[in-house]
C-alpha cells in the first residue's frame, strides 16, 4: 500500500530582504510526512519550506489547510 500523501495550502504575510513594505502569498503543495511526524511537525516542515522559498523574514500565517491528497 502507498504511503498516502496530503496537499497543503500556505499563505503568508512577510518582508522580503531589500524589499519596502510587506507581501502576502499563497503557496500550494503534495508533502509526504516522514515516520513519525505529526501536524505540528508537518505545519513547521512545511512553513519553513515556504519561508525559504519566498525568502521571507518576519512572516505571519494567515492561512494553512493540509488534507489527504487523494479522494
Amino acid at each position: 500500500m502507498a504511503k498516502p500523501t496530503y496537499h497543503f495550502v500556505i499563505t503568508l504575510h512577510y518582508r522580503q530582504e531589500g524589499a519596502m513594505g510587506s507581501l502576502t502569498r499563497t503557496l500550494d503543495g503534495v508533502f509526504e510526512p516522514q515516520r513519525g511526524d505529526t501536524r505540528e511537525t508537518s505545519f513547521k516542515r512545511i512553513l519553513t519550506w515556504a519561508t525559504e522559498q519566498l525568502h521571507a523574514r518576519d512572516q505571519a500565517v494567515l492561512f494553512f489547510a493540509l488534507e489527504r491528497n487523494d479522494l
